[in-house]
């Protein structure tokens, strides 16, 4: 006897939870985070449902391609940044934001030549211990975004909670204290909140909140 498995996406279900990100976040703007294929429920399908979106965030190049060619103009930010600094030319081509986590990146944003300037997330680890600048670094990464030729000025600025699933710890609140003490004399847009933040943290909604769609297809009240 054999059995499968499959997931049905409601594409009504997404459009329906895109409305109810916007009630719950009424000043901000939302990131589309659909990396991974969507988390498996397929690019095309789920960016054709969330175009109301103000952004899409990917994990790569190879993502932010299906998207262009669906037709789709919405901004599109990769979130791991690039690799490669040849990656840029393609970056510039599909007109992506990038996120900047190291000074790596931005050596080699300085170094080459683009044909016009990209957007930047400066990326901050306040918590998370992945990827991301330490806050001690923050204003000298920032400076030299600022100053690069490359960059549309001025970058703008994020972080990524380890724990907004969990409302009884102040580990997020933390976060929320570093970010804000970090960045509090810089300018750019700012985006802090993920799915999880979305509901529990409203203070953290920032300029741009970001919800995974694999929250998105299934009915949330």
């Amino acid at each position: 006897m054999t059995s499968s498995t499959s997931v049905h996406i409601d594409t009504n279900a997404l459009k329906h939870n895109l409305k109810r990100v916007r009630e719950l976040a009424p000043k901000s703007k939302i990131m589309a985070m659909i990396k991974a294929n969507a988390y498996g429920h397929g690019i095309a399908r789920v960016t054709q449902a969330l175009s109301d979106a103000d952004a899409f965030g990917v994990a790569c190049i190879e993502e932010a391609k299906i998207i262009r060619t669906s037709g789709l103009s919405n901004p599109i930010v990769l979130m791991s940044g690039f690799v490669a600094p040849n990656d840029l030319t393609e970056i510039t081509k599909l007109n992506c934001d990038i996120v900047v986590h190291s000074f790596a990146q931005i050596e080699a944003l300085e170094k080459i030549n683009l044909s016009k300037p990209i957007k930047v997330w400066l990326k901050i680890n306040t918590g998370m211990y992945r990827l991301g600048f330490a806050p001690r670094d923050v204003a000298e990464a920032y400076a030299r975004l600022s100053n690069c030729k490359n960059i549309k000025a001025p970058p703008n600025l994020m972080t990524h909670f380890a724990d907004a699933d969990d409302i009884n710890k102040n580990a997020t609140q933390k976060q929320i204290e570093i970010f804000n003490e970090t960045t509090k004399n810089l300018s750019g847009e700012k985006s802090l909140a993920n799915s999880a933040a979305i509901l529990s943290f409203p203070e953290s909604h920032a300029d741009w909140v970001r919800r995974a769609d694999y929250y998105m297809g299934f009915h949330h009240y």
